[in-house]
C-alpha cells in the first residue's frame, strides 16, 4: 500500500508540473501574439507613425502623367528601404572581365570538369536586384554548362582533340545578366583550348610487312622501311622505331635500322639458304609521358640471288606526257592546294624495271595505310598506264581539306613476277586556301540604356574562321552600309567586334534597331573568285532599354465595387491598374494608404487586386472608402475606391435552449415526443412571424435510426435505447439541426445537443470474465503405494471464478456460480465449485488429469446475479504438462535455400524426438554425436536449435548433411548410454539471383506450416509444376514460402524453373493459370492469386499510384513444424507509392551474380560496364538493353511483363497489317485468374479496320474508336496514354489530312471510384493465351456484358517498337523474345504473315478445310479398295465362305490378345427352340443357300443389304453386336469382345458397365447385355449377360454353379 501511495503522489506531482508548464507556455505565446498584433495595428492605423516612409508623403491625386523627380537624398532613402529592393533603378549593365582569356581543358576529361570562372562586375548595388548577376550559356551546342551564381564553366561532354573529332578549340558564348528592371546583360565568346594528352598509340601503315630479299644483297643496302603515325600532337606524336627477333635472337644481327625514319638496311651478308625466313617484330613508340607503343610483324623471305627486285626510275624533274606535265620521283615532295577538284589530271607518275630479263611484268600498289595521313580513306588512287605497263600514274580521288590533314605520306609498292618488291614514298603537302567564311559564334541581342552618352558599349560580337592559316582565318568586323542611317548611330571596332554608340537614344522614339554586322576574313576568297575576302553578314537586334522617367497614373479618378458580407477571406473585390509609359524600367506596386478600417481589405502589391482580408459584417460597416497609391520606385500617384457591403443571410438560427436533457428507462419507447425544440432566425428579427425553419437529424449518425423529428421540432424515440454494453450507452447524445429559408440551398444551419440519460433495467445476465481460462497440472509422478496421497494432492482449488454484468451494480454482484445442471455427468464427476467464507467461488477438481488424454476442457458454469438472472458460460481449463513420458528417437528433415550463398548465421530448425510431453524442453539437453563432422553448423544445447553458419562452404549446388544427435532427459534417467538419438537430414541448396528475379508467384489459401508439412503441399506442388512446364528438361525450385494475409493465414510461394535458361515468370504463371483447377483439385486448397500484386486493391497500400518491387533479403525465413522445416529465400513483393522512375545513371550488368547489378543485357548482349553491346551494333533491330523490337504474328499470341497502377501511363508502338480484325494488346484477368473485387483491364484491337480501345478502372468499360482505317498494309504509329483524369489515343502522330480528328481521340477517365488500372495479369500481345472463345465466360465472372470486352480475334501482322512509359520510367518490350507465345516470329516478316493473309482466312479455318479434304480423300480410297475386293457370288455355298477376315491385327497394343476377334464367322449363331441364341451348340442346322441372280454383279451396297437380310431371316443365326476395346501398352491389354467387359484384369475396372442400370428403362437392354447386375429384382446377377457364364453348353441354368466368364469371342 505504501508503494502504491508513493506512486500515486508522484503521478500527482508530475501532472501538476505539466499543467503549470503548459500554462506558462500558452501565456507567453499568447502575450507574444498580442504584442506583435498590437504593434502591427498601431503602425497601420496611426497616421503619424514613424512606420510611414517618405514615399507615403509624396502622393498626388492626379490621374495623369506628371513627372516629379525625387531629390538625391530621397532616392537614396528609397533605395535603402528593404521592402523596395526591386524598385531600384538599373543604372549599369554587367561587364564580363575575362572575355579574352583562353582557358584550357585536357581532352578525355570527365563531364563536370571545371574550365574557367567567368568574372563579371555590375556597378549597381550588389544587394539589389539590379546588381545581382546571373550567368547563362548562349551557345546551342550544349558542350558546356555554367553555374548561374558563381559563373564556373564546366564540361558537359567528353572532348576528343584527335581524329575524327579534331576538337582543338571550342567556342562558348556566355551571358551575364542582372535582375534589374529592365534586365541588362553582357555577352562574350570564350575560346576553350582542348589540350592534347597521349591517348593514342602509334599505328603502323600496314598490319604486317612481308619483304623478299635476294640472297646476294650487299651489306648496307636499304631493304625496307616501316612507317607509323600518331594522331596526337607534339612529343606525343614523335615516334621512334625498334626491332626485335621474334624466333631466333641471332636473326636481328643481320639488320640495322634508323630509329627516326624506320629505314632498315642489311647489316651483314646473308648466309642462310634460299627459302629461309627472318621473323622480326617492329615496335613504334611515341614520346609521350608515359609513352605508348604498338607493334607489327615483319617477315623477310630469302630469295635466289639472280632474282633482283624491281627498280623505280624517274624522268627529269618535270616530264611531258601527252598534253600535261607533272612532278615525279621517288621520295619527291609536292604541294597540292586543298581546292583541287580535278580527279582526271595526274599529280605524279613513276616508271619501274622488273629486273627480270624477258619478263617485264610488274604489279603496282598504292598502299592504303591505317591512318588518313597514309591514305586510309583512299584519298589518292594509282592507275597502271595501259600503253606502258612499266608506268603508274597517281590521281587525286577525293577533296582535300587542310583543316583535317596537312600532309600525306604515300607508299607506292611495285612487285615483279618473282614477288620481289621495291617501294617509293611520295610526300604531299596540302596548301591552305581561303575556302571558309567567318561564322558568328553569338547571335544574342545587344542592349543599351536610353539617354546614355555617345561611346557607350552596346555589345561585343564574335566570329571565327575555319581556315587553318593566317591571314585566311583573320576576321575583321564592319557595319553594313545598306542602311546609312545606322552608320551614324553605331560604331564597331574592326578587330574586337565591340559595338558602341555614336548618339544618345530615346526608347520612346525607337525601341530597337536591326544592325547588320559583316565579318570578313583576311585573304581573297577561293570560293567566290571575285578578288574579295569571304564575308558573312549577321543581323543583330539592338534593344534600347528603358529608364524610369515617367510616373504611373490611374485611368479613373474613382472606382466602385460591391462585395457580400459573407465573402471569403482572400476573395477578389476589384482590380485597380495603373499605367506607366516606362514599360520596362519600372515596376509599379500598390498599397492602401487610408480608409481600410480594421484591415478589412488587402491589395496585392504587384497586381493591384483588392481582396477581402477579414470577415465583413453588414450590420457593423456598410461602406468603405479606400485611397490606393501606385508607386514605381521613383514616382507615385493615387485613386479612390468605394466598396459597398451587401447584406446576405449570414445569421444562423438560434435555439431557445442551449441543451435539451431528459431521463428515461432503457428499452422504453414512449408514445409522446420527448422534446420539442424551437429556434428563431436572427435575420428575421421578429419571433412572432413564421421563422421558416426546418428541423432535421443527421442520418449518418450511428444512433440516428432510433429517433425521428417532425417539421415543427417534435423529437420522438422510434427504436428502443439500450443502456448496457456491448452496444448500449448510459447517456445518449445527438444533435438536432435547424435550417432557415425552409431548408433551401442557401439556408443557414444551426444545431443543438440533446441528452437522454437511461435508467438501468436488469436485462443482462452475468457471464464469466476469464478470457485466459485457468491452468491445472496433470498427474504427479509418485509411487503407487502413495496413490491415496497423490489423489488428495490433486483434488484442490484451481482458481477463483470471476464474472461481469453489463447492468449497474444494483443488478449485478454478488454473483453465484455452479456447474451447469444440464452438464454431462462426466463434468460433474471431474469438477466442482466451492464457495469460501469471503464470498468468493473457486473451481475445484475431483480427479487426476493426464494431459496426454485431453489437453483442454471447456467447463459449463452457470452464473447468476443478485436478482436471480442467470446464464451459462464456458470456462477454459488447460491441463498443464508434466514431464511424465520418456522420449523416443525421432527423425526430421530441414530444407534450406541459401540465396547466392550469402545467408548470415541462421536458425534453421530444431532437433526432433518423439515425446508426448509438450512443456518439457527445459529438462532436455542436446548434443552433436560428432560435432567435428559439421563445422558449418552449431547447436544450442538448451533448446535443440540448429544454426547454419554464415559463409557455409557448398562444394555443390545441393549438399545434403546427415546429422545425428544425442538428447538427454535426466528426469527419466535418459542420460549417458540411456540417451536417445535423433536423426536430422539437412539439405542446403544455393539459389542464384537469376532464379529469384525470374521467379513466378502464387498466393495459397493455406497456412505456411500446413503447406510445408502436408503430403499434398510443397513437394506435390513442385512435382506438378515440373510436369506442367517440361517433365524431361526443367528443374523446378519452390524456394520461398512466406506467411500472408492479415493474420498469416495465407501463404505466398515463389518458384523458378529452368532447363536452359530460366523460364520467364509470365510463362510459368500462365502455365499455372491454365491448370489452376487441376492444381486446386490435386492439392486440396485454393489458389487465391496468380502473380502476387500488393497494389491490386487500390488505396489499401498507397493513396495514389503504386507499383510492386521485389525485395530480396539475405536473411532467410524459416517455417518450422515438428518433423519438417523449410528455410526459404525472403523474397517479398513490397508496394511502392508513386510511379517507377529511371535511375539517374542507369548501367547494365554483366551477370546476375553481381551484388548491385543494373539492367540485364538481353538476347546475347554483353555489358561493357556502362551500356549493352548487342550482337548487331547500331542495328534498329535492338533496343538499349538489346531488346528485339519487332515481331510478326500469324494469329498467335505472346506474353510480356505488364504495366503497373501508375497515374500517368503511356504505351506507343507501330504496326502493319491488312487484316480488319485482330487484338493488338490486352492486359487483365483470364477466366482462371479473376481476383475477387478486381475487374480492371485494358485492350487495343482492330475492328472493321479501325483502332478501338477498351479501358476499365473497376466499373463500366470505356470504349473508344479512332475513325481512320488502318488495315491498309501501311505502317501506323499508335500512342495510347491514360492518367487518373483523362485518356488519349493518337494515331500517326495526329497528322491526318485534312481532318486531324480522324487520328486523335480524347476522353475523360473511365467511370468508377478507382483512378488507376489495377491488374496483375501479363501483357498479352497479338492475341489471348486463353482464346477468344472464353471471353464470354470471363465477362460473366467480371460482371460485365460480352460487348464490354474486346472481340479477341488473334492478330495477323507486324508489331514493333512497343514502349511503355510509367511516370518517369520507360522501357522497350522485347517483342521478338517474349516470355511465352504461339505462332509468332522474331522480326517484321510480312512473308510469314502473308502465308495466311493471302487467303484472307483464319489459320484454324484453313486447317479444318484441309482435314475435311483429307477425310474425303480417304473415303474415296477406301471405297475404291472395297470395289476392287468385292465378292462375286456364284453357285458356291456361301455358308462355306462366310468368313471375311478383314485384318488380323498383330500390332503392339492393337488387340493382340484376340487374334480371331475379327472373324465374321463368330457372328454365326444357332437359335434354340424358344428363339434364343444357342451358344456353341453341337447340333448345327445348315443355313439355306442364297445366290444372286445369274449375270448380275452385286455392288458393295447390294452385298451388305443381302447379307443383312439373310442373317435376319436365318432362324439359326441371331445377329449380336461385337464390341472391340483397343488397349494401349501397359493398360491391362485385353481383347476386344463384349465378353471382355467381364473378363478383364483389375486394370480394366473402368470398363464396368453396372451404372447402366441407373440410366432408367430406356437403357434396360444395354444393362442386360453388358452388366453383371440384372435390372430386374428377381433375376440373379449377370444372368442376362451372355459373356458372364461358362461357355460349356448352350442352355443357361441359373441354378448351376457359375464358372469363369466366357471367352473373349462369344456367339
Amino acid at each position: 500500500m505504501g508503494r502504491e501511495r508513493t506512486l500515486s503522489k508522484g503521478l500527482v506531482l508530475v501532472r501538476s508540473s505539466v499543467l503549470i508548464l503548459s500554462f506558462l507556455v500558452l501565456s507567453t505565446s499568447s502575450f507574444a501574439r498580442r504584442s506583435s498584433s498590437s504593434k502591427y495595428l498601431d503602425k497601420s492605423l496611426n497616421p503619424d507613425s514613424s512606420f510611414q516612409s517618405s514615399r507615403h508623403s509624396r502622393w498626388r491625386r492626379m490621374p495623369r502623367p506628371n513627372p516629379e523627380a525625387l531629390s538625391d537624398s530621397e532616392t537614396l532613402l528609397l533605395l535603402t528601404q528593404e521592402n523596395q529592393v526591386d524598385q531600384v533603378a538599373n543604372l549599369y549593365k554587367p561587364e564580363i572581365l575575362n572575355c579574352d582569356e583562353k582557358p584550357s581543358v585536357k581532352e578525355e576529361s570527365q563531364i563536370d570538369t571545371a574550365v574557367v570562372q567567368v568574372q563579371a562586375v555590375d556597378k549597381d548595388d550588389p544587394s539589389s536586384s539590379a546588381g545581382r548577376i546571373v550567368f547563362s550559356i548562349v551557345s546551342t551546342h550544349q558542350k558546356f554548362k555554367i553555374n548561374p551564381t558563381t559563373g564556373w564553366i564546366s564540361t558537359n561532354k567528353i572532348f576528343n582533340r584527335d581524329e575524327p573529332d579534331r576538337e582543338k578549340e571550342v567556342h562558348v558564348t556566355v551571358k551575364a545578366s542582372d535582375k534589374g528592371r529592365p534586365s541588362l546583360e553582357d555577352v562574350c565568346t570564350i575560346t576553350v583550348v582542348i589540350e592534347d594528352i597521349n591517348d593514342n598509340s602509334p599505328i603502323f601503315d600496314r598490319a604486317s610487312y612481308d619483304i623478299p630479299i635476294a640472297q646476294d644483297t650487299k651489306e648496307g643496302t636499304p631493304i625496307m622501311r616501316v612507317s607509323a603515325t600518331d594522331i596526337d600532337e607534339g612529343d606525343n606524336q614523335r615516334i621512334t622505331y625498334e626491332f626485335q627477333a621474334s624466333q631466333y635472337q641471332q636473326d636481328i644481327e643481320y639488320f640495322r635500322w634508323d630509329d627516326k625514319t624506320g629505314v632498315v638496311t642489311l647489316n651483314k651478308k646473308i648466309d642462310k639458304p634460299v627459302g629461309s625466313v627472318f621473323l622480326l617484330t617492329a615496335y613504334a613508340k611515341d614520346g609521350g609521358i608515359p609513352p605508348r607503343s604498338s607493334q607489327t610483324a615483319v617477315t623477310i623471305d630469302v630469295k635466289e640471288s639472280n632474282n633482283k627486285p624491281p627498280t623505280l626510275s624517274v624522268c627529269p624533274s618535270i616530264c611531258q606526257f601527252d598534253s600535261w606535265s607533272f612532278y615525279l620521283g621517288p621520295g619527291a615532295e609536292i604541294e597540292l592546294s586543298e581546292g583541287t577538284v580535278d580527279w582526271n589530271t595526274p599529280i605524279v607518275s613513276y616508271t619501274a624495271d622488273s629486273q627480270i630479263p624477258g619478263d617485264p611484268t610488274l604489279f603496282f600498289e598504292l598502299v592504303n595505310g591505317r591512318t588518313e595521313q597514309t591514305n586510309k580513306d583512299t584519298t589518292f588512287r594509282a592507275v597502271q598506264d595501259i600503253s606502258n605497263q612499266q608506268r603508274v600514274i597517281i590521281y587525286l580521288a577525293k577533296p582535300l581539306e587542310f583543316e583535317k590533314v596537312q600532309a600525306y605520306t604515300l607508299t607506292l609498292q611495285v612487285r615483279n613476277s618473282q614477288d620481289l618488291v621495291a617501294e617509293a614514298q611520295l610526300n604531299i603537302k596540302v596548301k591552305d586556301e581561303n575556302n571558309k567564311s567567318p561564322v558568328f559564334t553569338n547571335i544574342e541581342s545587344g542592349a543599351v540604356l536610353e539617354h546614355e552618352p555617345a561611346g557607350t558599349v552596346v555589345m561585343s560580337v564574335s566570329a571565327i574562321d575555319g581556315d587553318g592559316t593566317y591571314p585566311n582565318n583573320r576576321v575583321k568586323y564592319s557595319i553594313s552600309d545598306s542602311n546609312p542611317e545606322l552608320l551614324s548611330k553605331f560604331d564597331i571596332n574592326p578587330d574586337t567586334g565591340v559595338i558602341t554608340t555614336k548618339v544618345e537614344f530615346d526608347r520612346e522614339e525607337t525601341a530597337y534597331y536591326a544592325l547588320t554586322i559583316i565579318a570578313s576574313d583576311g585573304a581573297t576568297s577561293s570560293l567566290l573568285k571575285n578578288n574579295k575576302p569571304n564575308q558573312t553578314p549577321q543581323k543583330f537586334r539592338i534593344v534600347i532599354k528603358d529608364k524610369n522617367d515617367n510616373p504611373p497614373y490611374f485611368p479613373q479618378q474613382t472606382y466602385r465595387a460591391e462585395v457580400p458580407e459573407d465573402a471569403d477571406i482572400g476573395s477578389k473585390v476589384i482590380e485597380v491598374k495603373a499605367q506607366d509609359l516606362d514599360k520596362e524600367a519600372s515596376l509599379t506596386t500598390y498599397s492602401i494608404e487610408s480608409g481600410n478600417l480594421n484591415n478589412a481589405f488587402k491589395i496585392e502589391e504587384q497586381t493591384g487586386f483588392i481582396r477581402v482580408n477579414t470577415e465583413l459584417d453588414y450590420e457593423t460597416i456598410r461602406e468603405y472608402t479606400l485611397r490606393v497609391q501606385a508607386w514605381d520606385g521613383q514616382y507615385s500617384n493615387d485613386t479612390t475606391v468605394h466598396i459597398d457591403i451587401l447584406n446576405v443571410n449570414d445569421m444562423k438560427p438560434r435555439f431557445k435552449e442551449e441543451k435539451y436533457v431528459t431521463t428515461l428507462k432503457e428499452n422504453f419507447v414512449p408514445s409522446y415526443p420527448i422534446f420539442s425544440v424551437q429556434a428563431e432566425d436572427p435575420d428575421i428579427g421578429d419571433p412572432s412571424v413564421p421563422q421558416n425553419i426546418t428541423y432535421f437529424l443527421d442520418q449518418t449518425a450511428q444512433i440516428a435510426p432510433h429517433f425521428q423529428i417532425s417539421s415543427d421540432g417534435a423529437l420522438r424515440i422510434v427504436k428502443p435505447l439500450d443502456r448496457d454494453l456491448p452496444d448500449g450507452f448510459p447517456v445518449w447524445t445527438m444533435f438536432v439541426f435547424a435550417k432557415d429559408e425552409n431548408g433551401g440551398p442557401n439556408g443557414r444551419e444551426s444545431f443543438v445537443e440533446f441528452e437522454i440519460t437511461l435508467d438501468d433495467v436488469n436485462d443482462n445476465a452475468p457471464f464469466l470474465n476469464m478470457p485466459d481460462g485457468l491452468v491445472w497440472p496433470e498427474k504427479l509422478l509418485f509411487f503407487y503405494y502413495i496413490l491415496i496421497i497423490m489423489y488428495i494432492l490433486c483434488i484442490g482449488e484451481v482458481g477463483r471464478l470471476e464474472a461481469l454484468d453489463y447492468d449497474t451494480p444494483a443488478n449485478g454482484p454478488p454473483f453465484t456460480f455452479k456447474i451447469d445442471p444440464k452438464a454431462p455427468a462426466s463434468f460433474k464427476a471431474k469438477f466442482g465449485i466451492k464457495k469460501k467464507s469471503n464470498g468468493d467461488y473457486y473451481l475445484e477438481t475431483k480427479e487426476i488429469f493426464d494431459r496426454e488424454e485431453l489437453k483442454v476442457y471447456e467447463i459449463p458454469i452457470e452464473v447468476a446475479d443478485n436478482q436471480g438472472l442467470k446464464a451459462v458460460s464456458f470456462l477454459r481449463l488447460i491441463i498443464g504438462d508434466k514431464n511424465d513420458n520418456p522420449m523416443e528417437s525421432g527423425s526430421s528433415e530441414i530444407y534450406v535455400y541459401n540465396y547466392m550463398g550469402r545467408a548470415p548465421t541462421t536458425e534453421i530448425g530444431r532437433v526432433y524426438v518423439d515425446d508426448p510431453d509438450d512443456w518439457d524442453l527445459p529438462d532436455k539437453s542436446f548434443f552433436f554425436k560428432d560435432p567435428s563432422l559439421f563445422p558449418d553448423f552449431e547447436l544450442n544445447r538448451d533448446n535443440g536449435i540448429i544454426s547454419m553458419k554464415e559463409g557455409i562452404k557448398l562444394d555443390e549446388e545441393i549438399k545434403v548433411y546427415h546429422m545425428e544427435f544425442r538428447v538427454e532427459d535426466p528426469v527419466h534417467q535418459q542420460t549417458g548410454p540411456n540417451a536417445v538419438y535423433a536423426n536430422v537430414t539437412v539439405t542446403v541448396q544455393r539459389i542464384p539471383k537469376e532464379a529469384v528475379t525470374k521467379s513466378g508467384s502464387i498466393r495459397l489459401d493455406i497456412s505456411p506450416e500446413k503447406f510445408i508439412s502436408a503430403e499434398d503441399g510443397r513437394e506435390k506442388l513442385t512435382k506438378l509444376l515440373r510436369g506442367y512446364l517440361n517433365p524431361n528438361a526443367s528443374i523446378v525450385d519452390v524456394f520461398t514460402v512466406l506467411p500472408a494475409g492479415p493474420n498469416g493465414e495465407f501463404t505466398d510461394v515463389r518458384f523458378s524453373a529452368h532447363g536452359s535458361p530460366y523460364f520467364a515468370p509470365e510463362k510459368m504463371e500462365v502455365t499455372v493459370a491454365r491448370r489452376k483447377m487441376d492444381l486446386e483439385r490435386t492439392l486440396g486448397f485454393k489458389i487465391l492469386m496468380v502473380h502476387i500484386d500488393e497494389c491490386l486493391y487500390e488505396g489499401t497500400k498507397c493513396e495514389g499510384s503504386c507499383y510492386n518491387s521485389l525485395e530480396i533479403e539475405n536473411n532467410p525465413t524459416a517455417i518450422m513444424t515438428n518433423t519438417t522445416t523449410f528455410v526459404g529465400v525472403t523474397a517479398r513483393v513490397e508496394p511502392r507509392c508513386g510511379c517507377p522512375v529511371d535511375k539517374a545513371f542507369q548501367t547494365c550488368s554483366a551477370g546476375f551474380e553481381a551484388p548491385d547489378a543494373g539492367t540485364e543485357c538481353l538476347n546475347g548482349g554483353t555489358c561493357d560496364g556502362r551500356q549493352c553491346k548487342c550482337p548487331a551494333e547500331n542495328s534498329p533491330e535492338f533496343g538499349p538493353q538489346c531488346e528485339k523490337l519487332s515481331a510478326s504474328f500469324r494469329y498467335g499470341w505472346t506474353t510480356q511483363r505488364g504495366v503497373s497502377a501508375c497515374a500517368n501511363t503511356s504505351l506507343s508502338f507501330m504496326f502493319t497489317t491488312k487484316q480488319q480484325e485482330g487484338l493488338l494488346l490486352y492486359q487483365g484477368p483470364s477466366p482462371n485468374t479473376v481476383v475477387e473485387g478486381v475487374t480492371d483491364f485494358f485492350a487495343v484491337e482492330l475492328q472493321e479496320g479501325k483502332l478501338k480501345y477498351f479501358l476499365n478502372f473497376g466499373a463500366s468499360t470505356q470504349i473508344g474508336v479512332v475513325p481512320k482505317v488502318v488495315s491498309d498494309g501501311e505502317e501506323h504509329h499508335v500512342q495510347i496514354s491514360w492518367t487518373n483524369s483523362s485518356v488519349s489515343v493518337i494515331l500517326d502522330n495526329g497528322e491526318c489530312i485534312p481532318n486531324i480528328r480522324e487520328c486523335q481521340l480524347q476522353n475523360s477517365r473511365p467511370q468508377g471510384k478507382s483512378q488507376f488500372l489495377n491488374t496483375n495479369g501479363p501483357l498479352q500481345v497479338g492475341g489471348l493465351y486463353f482464346g477468344p472463345e472464353r471471353l464470354r465466360e470471363l465477362a460473366a465472372e467480371l460482371g460485365l456484358t460480352r460487348e464490354e470486352l474486346p472481340g479477341g480475334t488473334s492478330y495477323g501482322g507486324c508489331i514493333r517498337e512497343l514502349r511503355i512509359s510509367e511516370g518517369g520510367a520507360s522501357r522497350y518490350v522485347s517483342l521478338g523474345t517474349p516470355s511465352d507465345g504461339e505462332n509468332y516470329q522474331d522480326g517484321c516478316s510480312m512473308e510469314y504473315v502473308l502465308a495466311v493473309e493471302a487467303t484472307g482466312m483464319n489459320l484454324n479455318f484453313l486447317i479444318i478445310i484441309l482435314v475435311i479434304l483429307a477425310i474425303i480423300l480417304t473415303a474415296v480410297v477406301v471405297l475404291a479398295m472395297y470395289r476392287r475386293r468385292r465378292v462375286h457370288y456364284n453357285d458356291k455355298d456361301i455358308d462355306c465362305d462366310i468368313r471375311e477376315n478383314i485384318i488380323n491385327y498383330e500390332d503392339e497394343g492393337g488387340g493382340e490378345g484376340d487374334q480371331t476377334g475379327y472373324d465374321l464367322s463368330v457372328l454365326r449363331m444357332m437359335s434354340g427352340e424358344n428363339g434364343t441364341p444357342m451358344l456353341h451348340s453341337k447340333d448345327k442346322i445348315p443355313a439355306p443357300q442364297h445366290r444372286p441372280p445369274v449375270g448380275e454383279v452385286p455392288g458393295v451396297e447390294d452385298f451388305l443389304d443381302e447379307t443383312k437380310d439373310r442373317m435376319d431371316q436365318d432362324p439359326e443365326a441371331t445377329p449380336y453386336d461385337d464390341l472391340r476395346h483397343y488397349a494401349y501398352e501397359g493398360d491391362g491389354n485385353s481383347g476386344g469382345s463384349l465378353s471382355s467387359l467381364n473378363s478383364g484384369s483389375d486394370a480394366d475396372e473402368d470398363l464396368q458397365f453396372e451404372y447402366l442400370n441407373q440410366f432408367g428403362p430406356r437403357f434396360k437392354k444395354l444393362a442386360d447385355l453388358y452388366g453383371r447386375e440384372s435390372d430386374s429384382e428377381d433375376s440373379q446377377d449377370g444372368m442376362d449377360n451372355m459373356g458372364y457364364y461358362p461357355s460349356s453348353g448352350a442352355n443357361l441354368d441359373p441354378n448351376q454353379p457359375q464358372g469363369q466368364p466366357g471367352s473373349e469371342s462369344w456367339c
